[in-house]
């Protein structure tokens, strides 16, 4: 279990390092905030799974779209 809580915890922040149009630094401070790094990964781990799901559901979400327009 605790392995696959560190496999959510690794892949949330993944996912929005490289998909989200923010700038680095805003990418790096996110991830490495209070809400994502210490409550979903340490504290609250269920909500890290809903997280991950948020994220690849924008991701999907956007790139369904963009290619709708072409």
């Amino acid at each position: 279990m605790q392995l696959f809580n560190l496999c959510l915890g690794v892949s949330t922040p993944a996912i929005f390092l490289f998909f989200s149009p923010f700038n680095y630094l805003q990418k790096v401070l996110f991830i490495f905030g209070y809400l994502l790094f210490y409550q979903y990964l340490f504290i609250s781990r269920n909500y890290s799974l809903g997280m991950l799901l948020i994220f690849m559901n924008i991701k999907y979400e956007a790139a369904y779209n963009s290619a709708k327009q072409t």
